[in-house]
């Protein structure tokens, strides 16, 4: 277009200005013919700006519903920062962290004083600040002795239940600790269990011991402190089946148990008798160990599942009333982060993808207004729009995921795009657990692919925890086969409601997802055009010989495959993908931390030595100071320089310019450097700035 210019420039001064606008509607309908407009997009967001540390995390609400705590960066480290719900535009800074990092970080119900752990030396002490003094004390100053919150009281705001190791390393007894003078008084000697649950007068009531396959037996407490067993749990029912909460009179437990359902119930045990009803199901997803209590009496008010999206259950229909005001206020789920004592005030978090957006909200006026988001710099950018979504299996399985879309896309002709788009899918961890949909650690990796112009989609499989057992249990045994032909008819769904192209997929995910990505290329080389594989295992035989002790292990054979008989042996090898490199025929880009002894490198220079051997096309990062699960925000970074120049040479996305943005990283490329265009170039960059140094 910019070639035109010149020539309007002398139609303009030839012509009577009224001739103009038509001379220019005829040569830009020409040009139009000639060239097909290039869709609108928004800009490139910054690898250092999504991979940058939060700007606040831990945001609490004091109980008086008048200030908010939270940690923010200063000076290099962390800071401890106070700003009032009035003005949260100017914070101050209370102090920052010093020699060892500020731990579970909460309000006094004076709301004059935070509390929080801190390590000192190889103890865990427990600190008080005063926001009248500005002070901090130590209030567990025993060399050798660890401390642990067990409870805080708004009828005893003075002061805080704590556990000590002081009397036995492995056994914490319980005190009550004056916040103002530090005097302890020992509420009960523990000899033999590894949690208390208390009610709000300091008392023990709920007591939970592990046994020996790594379940755990739930006793209640009398008053003389004598136990009575009220239930017992195994290793695998264990994994979900925990007790939530006391109300605040101590005489109820809730309980989320699924041993004789499908998917996870809330209970509700009468301590008095033992007995227990079910309050709350949810047919498609477990119930959430977290409750939303009224602040005053401890009543619990709602209950939520996760499929999706959040599926709340309420108690009372005033509670019910402030979500649907709420859910009217910003895009995304709605969460409760802090209520005040009164309840009056609360502090409202919305997600929806992005970074959690935090909102206090005035229950009398029926009000919200804004308070900040964890991430202020990505305030002036157009993040993804999230859209869930729920495919089913070709043998009937309906499982939930999400879309994401780029910003500047539109639905058209009943579809969610109105043109199809280069598509990812996303492979998550685990794999039992289910994707933590929220966490911003995972779902900036969504927002910079979409930003690049992919369809992101991440999709659960059959496998995963928190979708009930017939789930869970459909994975048995189908590492690479069933849980590989869940993505496979995720592609396929994607395909036919036109988000995507079949030439157009890549696959990519760590940990398990990296085995996934795998599998997928090996065993259903067709499907995908490209894999990112990290830190993942390629052998599952070695892997199960690896696996921990007890229960956990059980449940590993059970799920995976049983590495002691032949036949195990058998199905192991053959959902390995290590020993059927040769299968693959897309290009992979595979990286591993050289300090990771969960799933060790050598899983990866396996993989790669076959496939060099089959002259299969692979580019390999190793990253030396990172173990499983990457944790410098420098290695993110020059890992997604990588990776956006590598899917838009397979996929066809945009992509960000190197720039320097792999100096600061630790990264090494073994392997394949000259498959990604201006890689060898940044490396020679990085090494000739290492030398420098």
């Amino acid at each position: 277009m910019n070639r035109l210019l010149p020539v309007l420039g002398s139609v303009e001064r030839m012509l009577p200005k009224y001739s103009i606008l038509t001379t220019v509607a005829v040569l830009s309908l020409s040009f139009a013919f000639a060239v097909k407009a290039a869709p609108v997009t928004d800009p490139l967001i910054p690898r250092h700006i999504l991979f940058a540390d939060e700007d606040k995390v831990n945001v609490r609400l004091s109980p008086d519903g008048q200030n908010i705590s939270y940690l923010a960066p200063v000076d290099g480290t962390q800071g401890v920062w106070i700003c009032s719900v009035a003005d949260p535009a100017k914070p101050r800074l209370l102090f920052k962290q010093t020699e060892a990092p500020v731990l579970n970080l909460q309000w006094a119900f004076t709301s004059r004083q935070l509390v929080y752990l801190k390590p000192v030396d190889r103890d865990l002490h427990l600190f008080v600040f005063n926001l009248a003094d500005g002070q901090a004390r130590d209030l567990t100053p025993r060399t050798g002795v660890s401390a642990r919150i067990v409870k805080l009281s708004s009828e005893h705001p003075e002061e805080i239940l704590i556990g000590l190791n002081e009397r036995d390393p492995k056994r914490y007894d319980l005190h009550r600790l004056n916040l103002s003078t530090g005097e302890l008084k020992l509420v009960l000697q523990n000899d033999g269990y590894d949690r208390f649950l208390s009610d709000d007068e300091f008392r023990p009531r709920v007591a939970v011991r592990q046994t020996e396959d790594q379940g755990y037996e739930l006793f209640r407490l009398n008053e003389g402190g004598a136990c009575e067993l009220l239930e017992k749990f195994t290793y695998e029912e264990a994994r979900l089946s925990q007790p939530s909460v006391l109300d605040k009179a101590g005489s109820t437990l809730y309980l989320i148990d699924n041993r004789r359902t499908d998917t996870g119930v809330l209970r509700a045990i009468d301590l008095n008798t033992g007995r227990g009803r079910t309050i709350a199901t949810d047919p498609l997803a477990d119930i959430r160990i977290g409750l939303l209590l009224q602040p005053g009496t401890g009543r619990v008010q709602s209950a939520s599942a996760v499929y999706g999206r959040v599926r709340r259950q309420f108690f009372e229909p005033s509670i019910k009333r402030d979500f649907q005001y709420l859910t009217t206020v910003h895009t995304g789920d709605v969460g409760i982060a802090g209520r005040s004592l009164d309840d009056r005030a609360w502090l409202v978090v919305f997600q929806d993808g992005g970074p959690l957006r935090f909102y206090i909200y005035d229950r009398r006026a029926r009000k919200t207004r804004f308070l900040f988001s964890e991430q202020s710099e990505l305030e002036p950018f157009a993040l993804a729009r999230r859209q869930g979504v729920v495919v089913t299996t070709r043998d009937g399985l309906k499982l939930p995921g999400d879309l994401y879309l780029p910003s500047w896309t539109r639905a058209g002709n009943g579809r969610y795009l109105d043109r199809p788009l280069p598509m990812l899918v996303y492979v998550h961890g685990g794999p039992t657990i289910a994707f933590d949909w929220n966490n911003w650690l995972v779902n900036r990796n969504l927002q910079l692919l979409a930003n690049r112009g992919y369809v992101v989609f991440r999709i659960e499989f059959r496998g995963v925890e928190g979708f009930g057992k017939r789930i869970r249990e459909a994975g048995a045994r189908e590492w690479g086969r069933k849980m590989n032909d869940d993505l496979v008819d995720a592609v396929d769904w994607a395909v036919k409601q036109g988000l995507t192209e079949r030439r157009r997929v890549g696959i990519w995910g760590w940990s398990y997802g990296g085995y996934a990505t795998l599998a997928a290329l090996t065993f259903t080389p067709d499907v995908f055009a490209c894999g990112m594989a990290m830190y993942q295992p390629t052998d599952l035989q070695t892997m199960m010989e690896t696996r921990g002790a007890g229960g956990f292990r059980n449940l590993w054979r059970r799920l995976v495959g049983d590495e002691t008989t032949e036949a195990g042996k058998a199905l192991l090898r053959a959902q390995s993908p290590l020993y059927f490199t040769e299968r693959i025929t897309k290009p992979l880009l595979i990286t591993h931390g050289a300090q990771d002894t969960n799933v060790p490198r050598k899983y990866s220079d396996d993989f790669v030595a076959e496939m060099k051997k089959h002259e299969k096309p692979v580019t390999y990062l190793l990253y030396p100071d990172e173990g499983h699960d990457y944790e410098r925000k420098e290695n993110w970074i020059s890992l997604f320089a990588i990776a956006e120049r590598f899917f838009h040479e397979h996929l066809g996305g945009r992509y960000e310019p190197f720039g320097n943005d792999l100096i600061a990283s630790s990264v090494q490329v073994l392997e394949g450097e000259r498959l990604i265009p201006d890689l060898a170039a940044a490396i020679k960059t990085k090494g000739r700035s290492a030398s420098l140094r």
